[in-house]
């Protein structure tokens, strides 16, 4: 699991590379999110800043900590394999979404179709969930978690794998909206005014925006 670290850096655009893999988040100098941890950074998204004329960005490096679950489960659902491959596609979809592309949920659908083959195996075994730790891998956990209790509470209800599967992506991007709210917002500490307020209400719509098109998620999940 993520673990944030105190430190934070100031990197040029020009240390990236494509194929590079940081242990970290990337920002702009702002505080706005545009590049998660793990992810091999792509051309087109150096491309895309240097055409911004972006030179500097903020590098958050996170901590790696190989304990998924709050505690150790003897016999867990979800493998951490299975885990890690849904946290990974979230971090995918919220690449897209930050940079006004068409989310690309394939490998989210992968990992949901594994997500509910693995608890449907499992009668007998205990449900684990990811550690709710660090500031900025708090909205990854929360999405992953959502998933994994969704699949399971569809699953016990006697669903379809296929209905399963539809609810348990849903789950997972049922919080993309936020990805369009300013960071600012979202994560400051003071009370917050009342258009601030308003603005995160706006969140469940602005979701369904992004997604309401995607020939490629079930209705199921839109809703």
């Amino acid at each position: 699991m993520d673990v944030v670290d105190s430190r934070e850096e100031i990197i040029p655009v020009s240390y990236l590379k494509e194929g590079m893999v940081l242990n970290g988040n990337i920002y702009d100098m702002n505080g706005s999110f545009l590049w998660p941890a793990k992810v091999p950074i792509r051309k087109d998204f150096i491309d895309s800043l240097l055409s911004l004329g972006i030179i500097e960005l903020t590098y958050r490096p996170i901590s790696v900590d190989l304990s998924f679950s709050k505690q150790k489960v003897d016999d867990p659902i979800i493998s951490e394999v299975t885990q890690k491959k849904v946290y990974d596609s979230f971090s995918g979809i919220v690449w897209d979404i930050t940079n006004s592309q068409t989310p690309r949920v394939d490998k989210a659908k992968e990992s949901v179709d594994e997500v509910a083959k693995e608890i449907k195996l499992g009668v007998g075994k205990t449900l684990n969930l990811l550690d709710l730790k660090g500031h900025d891998s708090y909205s990854y956990i929360h999405a992953v978690n959502s998933c994994l209790l969704a699949s399971y509470i569809a699953t016990k209800l006697g669903l379809s794998m296929d209905k399963v599967c539809a609810v348990g992506l849903g789950a997972l991007l049922m919080d993309v909206g936020k990805i369009k709210i300013p960071i600012s917002i979202l994560h400051k500490k003071e009370p917050l005014f009342t258009s601030e307020i308003e603005a995160i209400k706006k969140h469940p719509v602005i979701g369904y925006q992004i997604i309401k098109d995607n020939q490629t998620v079930d209705e199921i999940s839109k809703k």
